[in-house]
């Protein structure tokens, strides 16, 4: 492994890029976010800048075009758009290992082999750094299709965004899907689907939740009363059967992805779809020819060598800071995130249970 600047900003910020790829995809490392969920709903874009602008525009009836009598001369016709406009400052994911003077050491070692394993030592922190900015980010995306992304600062007041989804997109369903004998999974997803109508004229046909939540609704009398025994040897309901009496096109994605607590030994995650809540919104995550949503990752300011003033760079950066006078060495890593959404109309929540 080459020496590394550690003073070379951009150099560390690379290295901890690169690093982070290798550990968390090989074995015994961490999921391949490529795969995650949040990513695919929300996907993470690229902001130069540290404000975000977001324009919402109400979705209202635009009638019929008029006819004309031959000669006569057209009709004039003006859209008018009801649009509202948002900025909002992006938040800081941004925290500080120290590092041990005796690893500093080591990082710098003339010898190679003491080196490169110092080196890999903190690939491993800065690994798990990134990890958790990752996960913050995962967080905030969530937060937010929850219709709320609170923003509590450990050193600062608390803030939180409300999204505007509308109150009525958030149905409990009648009968808990826990009560396999009564509950009716099939008209509960048909109404979920159906609350958007009003606001965004629109019906949501891709529904999310959690693998329990996923086996309660298969295990519904209702549900399977609906089956016929024709080809079938076992009279246990699949998903299929559920796709087939919702609307036409209708998905469903179980999923139980989230992040596990810093500390924990019983492996137990906390799942973004919580079990018994059923995501709903459009088919491919668009609307009206945009995504529902987008993750903006802006600027972030760090330092450079030999200058008086920070440097803004975009996405997640690392670097080194040296405290001159006591003697300190910390290693950091920050990104500046903030979560917009384009069609909160195209978003609901069922509770099941």
């Amino acid at each position: 492994m080459p020496l590394l600047d550690l003073f070379d900003q951009i150099q560390v910020t690379e290295f901890v890029k690169r690093n982070y790829e290798e550990i968390t995809r090989s074995a015994g490392g961490g999921e391949d976010r490529t795969t995650e969920l949040g990513p695919r709903i929300l996907p993470q874009v690229a902001h130069r800048g540290r404000h975000v602008r977001i324009r919402y525009q109400d979705i209202t009836g635009v009638g019929l075009a008029p006819f004309k009598s031959p000669g006569a001369a057209p009709q004039l016709w003006t859209h008018k758009p009801n649009l509202r406009e948002t900025f909002m400052e992006m938040v800081d994911i941004d925290e500080a290992h120290p590092v041990d003077p005796v690893e500093m050491l080591a990082i710098k070692s003339n010898d190679p082999n003491r080196r490169e394993e110092a080196q890999f030592t903190l690939a491993e922190t800065a690994t798990a750094m990134a990890e958790r900015n990752d996960n913050r980010t995962m967080w905030m995306r969530w937060e937010a299709l929850k219709g709320v992304l609170p923003i509590a600062h450990p050193n600062a007041g608390s803030i939180s965004i409300n999204y505007g989804i509308p109150a009525g997109h958030f149905p409990t369903f009648a009968t808990p899907w826990t009560t396999l004998a009564t509950s009716d999974p099939i008209e509960d997803l048909w109404a979920l689907g159906a609350v958007a109508i009003p606001a965004s004229g629109i019906y949501l046909s891709k529904f999310h939740m959690s693998f329990e939540t996923h086996r309660n609704m298969l295990r519904s009398t209702s549900l399977r009363e609906r089956l016929s025994s024709y080809g079938r040897d076992v009279m246990f309901p699949r998903e299929s059967d559920v796709i087939e009496l919702l609307r036409d096109g209708s998905q469903i994605v179980a999923t139980d992805d989230g992040w596990m607590a810093e500390g924990a030994t019983n492996f137990e995650l906390n799942k973004w779809i919580d079990d018994g809540k059923i995501f709903a919104t459009t088919p491919n995550y668009r609307y009206l020819g945009r995504p529902i949503g987008e993750v903006k990752d802006g600027w972030v300011l760090v330092g450079s060598p030999g200058a008086d003033q920070p440097t803004a760079r975009q996405g997640m950066q690392s670097e080194w800071i040296y405290d001159r006078v006591n003697q300190h060495t910390l290693f950091r890593q920050a990104s500046a995130r903030m979560v917009v959404l384009y069609a909160p109309q195209a978003i609901a929540w069922g509770t099941a249970y």
